[in-house]
């Protein structure tokens, strides 16, 4: 654990799993794609909603302004794309990686 003035960290290599607060705990887990499949579920939602024709083997990244078929022009328009797809429907249908252990 590293100190800091929140309380504490959690790191994995570069990755912050947690902040710890000095009187409250909280647990951060990074479910895309280890627990849930967040691209299917994106990607369906983004042909619907913005007539593309991506799929999975066009993601090689989580940039997701990078990812052609997207049609995404910048990191700011991918943040919005992402903070719609979470409010929709197609977020709250988001399935299980299969054989995951809930």
């Amino acid at each position: 654990l590293s100190p800091c003035a929140l309380g504490f960290l959690w790191l994995k290599g570069s990755k912050v799993l947690a902040v710890y607060p000095k009187q409250r705990h909280v647990l951060a887990v990074d479910l895309d794609e280890v627990c849930v499949q967040y691209l299917p579920a994106f990607i369906r939602f983004n042909n619907a909603k913005y007539s593309t024709t991506v799929s999975l083997a066009d993601f090689h990244s989580y940039m997701f302004w990078q990812v052609k078929g997207c049609k995404l022009s910048s990191r700011e328009e991918a943040t919005k794309r992402v903070y719609e797809f979470h409010a929709s429907s197609y977020f709250d249908g988001i399935e299980p990686v299969p054989d995951a252990l809930a």
